[in-house]
């Protein structure tokens, strides 16, 4: 066997991969914002009544669950979070951050950028 395989399940066919990546990155994109800004940051809110310091606990939780991708990538998604934070502060609504979040999971994932990962 030559070269390095990145999937547990090749799969051959460019098109499948691409819809593969492609609903794989929005589910999580959906997922991710629903519990993190919707639910979790929702919880925070009604304990602390503070939004920096539930923008601020929330982006520490998101970057922290990104903990196996190591240290620089916690502090980007992090910092990601404090930004998506923001945007539901100023929108009231979490499908801005899901776009986002979906576009910069896209460019990580696909490889459109060299190096593309956070």
């Amino acid at each position: 066997m030559t070269g390095v395989q990145t999937c547990a399940l090749p799969i051959s066919n460019p098109w499948i991969r691409i819809a593969f990546l492609t609903l794989g990155i929005l589910i999580v994109a959906i997922l991710e914002e629903v519990i993190f800004r919707g639910l979790y940051s929702t919880i925070l809110a009604d304990r602390f009544q503070n939004e920096i310091l539930v923008s601020v606990l929330a982006a520490l939780v998101f970057g922290t669950i990104h903990w196996s991708l190591g240290i620089s990538t916690m502090v980007h998604t992090a910092l990601i979070g404090f930004v998506f934070m923001f945007g539901i502060t100023q929108t009231r609504s979490v499908l801005p951050t899901m776009a986002a979040h979906y576009a910069i999971n896209l460019i990580a994932f696909s490889g459109i950028i060299e190096g593309g990962r956070l």
